[in-house]
């Protein structure tokens, strides 16, 4: 196996399950606020509560089940874990450029399903640069 196969691998494994549940939701939050007729702007606010509610779901679940420790403990300890890792990411990304980013691809886009996902893998490329560096953290410091 390649030297760079190995960290991709464990990348892919930790993020990409969470990445899909994240689409779908960001996909359903955005159909749920045009079929409510909410603002464009208010629904990639939508959106994004959405993907966020649906990513973080998969991270806490998997991470919490994989804790050999009693249950209230393995959560805490997961969510102290996560805080370290997503954090920073998610500060910048939920109040600033994941809204932004999704407004943009869905006003430019002629559909607004394809408009979301352009929107999101921009937004997802900015949120991972801050969460690359974050994880090592986490693994140093959260456990």
């Amino acid at each position: 196996m390649a030297h760079w196969a190995r960290p991709v691998l464990r990348w892919l494994r930790r993020y990409l399950p969470a990445e899909a549940l994240g689409t779908v939701s960001a996909i359903a939050g955005v159909a749920g606020a045009q079929w409510a007729g909410l603002s464009p702007h208010a629904t990639a606010v939508c959106g994004t509560a959405a993907e966020t509610v649906g990513y973080y779901t998969v991270l806490l679940v998997r991470d919490s089940v994989a804790r050999p420790r009693p249950r209230a403990r393995a959560v805490v300890l997961t969510l102290r874990g996560l805080a370290v890792e997503f954090g920073p990411a998610e500060v910048v990304d939920t109040l600033l450029v994941r809204p932004a980013l999704l407004y943009t691809g869905m006003l430019f886009a002629e559909d607004v399903v394809v408009g979301t996902i352009v929107g999101k893998l921009a937004a997802d490329l900015i949120f991972y640069c801050i969460v690359a560096p974050c994880c090592v953290l986490r693994r140093r410091w959260a456990g």
